[in-house]
């Protein structure tokens, strides 16, 4: 995001990626307020292996900045793809 703010006055963002992410053997899944955009502020990923007997080595919380919230652990995570581009339907399109 830029500090650049057009007419209609949104900030204008650069480099816009989709991004897909698997995340194998998810456990203790909360979700909170679900609706139709889930937008994120942001995304953290913390290695929790050196705390854990278990096959969990990842904590993942999705920090909400509209619609959904939501953590948990798991196994492992890939990312699959990253693709420029902003998803359709966008405010950014």
């Amino acid at each position: 995001m830029t500090s650049e703010v057009p007419e209609k006055g949104t900030y204008v963002c650069r480099h816009h990626s989709i991004v897909s992410i698997r995340f194998v053997e998810i456990d203790e899944l909360t979700l909170a307020s679900f609706n139709h955009q889930n937008a994120l502020m942001g995304l953290e990923i913390e290695d929790i292996s050196s705390r854990q007997q278990e096959r969990v080595k990842l904590s993942v919380h999705f920090d909400a900045a509209w619609g959904v919230g939501c953590e948990f652990i798991c196994h492992s995570a890939e990312v699959l793809s990253v693709e420029p581009g902003i998803p359709a339907g966008s405010v950014y399109t």
